[in-house]
């Protein structure tokens, strides 16, 4: 091992990524993993789990470095279960990187469909932050462990895009709830 891996290495620590499977949650689960870590991938989808899962292969060359489960975050009984699984499949999460997110169409706000728009916040703030969060929060605080919370936001957090109100009210909103919870947690020793 040498000094930077020792430094800034994950060896030993478990990551959860829901959305895991997604774009970005795909390329982070491989970060993750060529850094050391054990990786759960949670997504709504077992066929993207599946494929995801792939490449992980791949990279590691273990089936038993990543693993994943179809799991949508936007129910928290599932992610109850889910954080159970992870945790009997290799060991109490270090780390959560909330990856759930995205959009659904673009429109001119006079034609925004407000249902529409209600299933782009929950899918953004609910599903890809909320409860999540709240979760793990609450059972690291229990278990007394000391995780860190990455949120996955976007430019639209700082310039709103076209088109795209909820998203752009979502991402906005992920920066607010991380600093509320950052502030919540502190004492707690978990990192947002």
């Amino acid at each position: 091992m040498n000094y930077l891996d020792e430094m800034f290495g994950l060896n030993g620590k478990t990551a959860v990524v829901s959305g895991g499977a997604g774009v970005i949650g795909t390329v982070m689960s491989e970060a993750l993993l060529r850094a050391g870590a054990r990786v759960m991938i949670w997504s709504r989808s077992q066929e993207s789990v599946d494929s995801a899962l792939k490449k992980m292969k791949e990279i590691s060359g273990s089936e038993t470095k990543a693993v994943g489960m179809r799991v949508d975050t936007g129910k928290e009984d599932e992610v109850e279960q889910a954080l159970q699984e992870t945790i009997a499949s290799f060991s109490s999460p270090d780390i959560l990187i909330n990856g759930v997110g995205g959009n659904i169409g673009k429109y001119p706000l006079i034609e925004q469909d407000i249902e529409l728009f209600e299933k782009v916040l929950h899918m953004n703030l609910v599903a890809g932050l909320m409860i999540p969060t709240k979760v793990f929060g609450r059972y690291w605080i229990e278990n007394r462990i000391k995780g860190s919370i990455i949120n996955l936001a976007s430019m639209a957090s700082y310039n709103p895009l076209s088109g795209v109100w909820a998203y752009d009210a979502a991402k906005s909103a992920t920066l607010n709830l991380t600093m509320a919870a950052a502030n919540e947690f502190a004492q707690h020793g978990i990192r947002v």
